[in-house]
């Protein structure tokens, strides 16, 4: 399975989520010097990333408990032994493969 996917996505929403809660901060620091209009923007701003990073955060995990579920249920399939691969005909046994006559 490849984690890379799954842990990218997951990396951009925390990225995504500590933004948020900056920009909450930055409102709350804001609303102390009595800026109330540029809050509720920085603030309202802040909520949208914030959400936005959870909601990414929520369908990157989704991703992967659905990619370990499909894995559990349908394995790759075992690569046969090479005495069945010989007796098969096929390659990676002992017979050359090439042109029959």
């Amino acid at each position: 399975m490849n984690h890379w996917r799954y842990l990218w996505r997951e990396a951009l929403a925390v990225v995504f989520m500590l933004m948020g809660i900056f920009g909450l901060v930055q409102a709350l620091g804001l609303v102390a010097q009595r800026q109330v209009i540029g809050a509720s923007l920085v603030g309202i701003l802040g909520l949208f990333v914030f959400r936005g990073g959870l909601s990414l955060l929520k369908v990157a995990m989704a991703a992967r408990i659905v990619q370990q579920t499909q894995d559990r249920l349908y394995p790759a399939p075992a690569q046969p032994l090479p005495s069945v691969r010989r007796a098969q005909g096929l390659p990676g046994g002992s017979r050359r493969a090439g042109p029959q006559s």
